[in-house]
């Protein structure tokens, strides 16, 4: 039978979440424990705005079954506050306060649902980035490619002299006002 995928956690430091604020964190990590830098998750959306946005604030999960070594010195690093995560003797693997995949997904989707939920044709507002507080309209809904990756719009704004399509993160549009 096989065991089910599971994320060791880790706290992050203010270091750390200034580097997953730049986009850089799971490459320094990477490069720190050797750990495929697809088996680090660090739950920030950053599209159409300067502003990331944390869908898991303060902690980063990696993708167990690695050697204990690598977790370890990760933890060790200045972008890492704790491992929350404990190794277990009996299994001889940080599998202790480690995370079901199935439940991490189910947290990630959580968090998204505080984007909104808008369909092709809806009024919006952009709320980050460029072009915040324009209007515009729904022209297609992206979704996302990764398990973690809930998608984007692609939102038609009417300015003054162009109509332009740009393309934002969920957390960039609200309900329009007008």
């Amino acid at each position: 039978m096989r065991r089910a995928t599971t994320w060791v956690v880790m706290q992050t430091s203010p270091r750390g979440e200034e580097e997953a604020r730049l986009g850089t964190l799971a490459k320094r990590l990477n490069r720190i424990s050797g750990i495929d830098i697809e088996n680090i998750y660090v739950p920030v959306l950053r599209s159409g705005s300067t502003k990331a946005t944390f869908l898991i604030e303060g902690y980063i999960f990696i993708k167990s079954g690695y050697p204990s070594a690598r977790y370890y010195e990760m933890a060790r690093s200045p972008f890492i506050e704790k491992m929350i995560s404990q190794y277990d003797k009996r299994s001889d693997m940080i599998s202790q306060g480690t995370v079901l995949d199935r439940d991490l997904k189910n947290m990630v989707a959580e968090a998204y649902k505080l984007g909104g939920n808008y369909k092709e044709g809806d009024k919006v507002t952009i709320s980050e980035g460029d072009f915040k507080g324009c209007d515009g309209v729904v022209q297609t809904v992206i979704k996302g490619e990764g398990a973690f990756d809930e998608g984007f719009y692609a939102v038609l704004l009417s300015l003054r002299s162009a109509e332009v399509i740009v393309v934002v993160d969920i957390f960039s549009v609200g309900d329009f006002d007008g």
